[in-house]
């Protein structure tokens, strides 16, 4: 009879696979916290992009129309831009953002006594409506992104909390 060595010429056995796959899995199940804070992350970033976006479009809807145009939340909460004095109760569809917000990214809206910023027309200057719009996601309590709106009506984006490379610190 034949030794078991000479049987076995390559290849791995079964407890060695499942040693393997033991440690991949222990491997995975360490990495799942940083992929979840990287894809919120990433909602928050998208958030900043969109909130950005609209703040620029209504700026430059401002200096083409020559007539004041407002940022800011609506009585319904949801972000956009309208050209009357008072807050609209929600905002047109064409008027929002092109892509909702997460709903666990809260914007908060800080300019001054209103929620909201204005543009002149033909300038699109803010003038006394500076502040910032900030963005937090709830499952990043230490983070958070400015959308700043200067006197001049310039857009400036920034992160609060930790340090990364996509976006400059406050």
């Amino acid at each position: 009879m034949k030794n078991f060595k000479e049987f076995r010429v390559g290849g791995y056995s079964l407890i060695e696979l499942m040693i393997v796959a033991g440690m991949l899995a222990v491997l995975a199940l360490m990495s799942w916290p940083a992929l979840q804070e990287s894809r919120y992350r990433a909602e928050l970033d998208d958030a900043a992009d969109n909130l950005t976006a609209l703040v620029r479009a209504a700026r430059l809807q401002a200096i083409a129309t020559d007539s004041a145009v407002w940022v800011g939340k609506s009585h319904a909460q949801s972000l956009c831009f309208w050209q009357q004095e008072q807050r609209p109760l929600d905002c047109p569809a064409a008027d929002g953002l092109n892509a909702p917000l997460s709903p666990r990214v809260e914007v908060e809206a800080l300019f001054g006594a209103f929620e909201a910023t204005r543009f002149y027309g033909g300038s699109g200057m803010a003038g006394f409506a500076t502040g910032r719009f900030e963005l937090r996601h709830y499952e990043l309590p230490h983070e958070a992104v400015r959308v700043i709106v200067s006197s001049l009506g310039r857009v400036r984006v920034c992160r609060v909390g930790i340090r990364q490379l996509r976006l400059p610190q406050c």
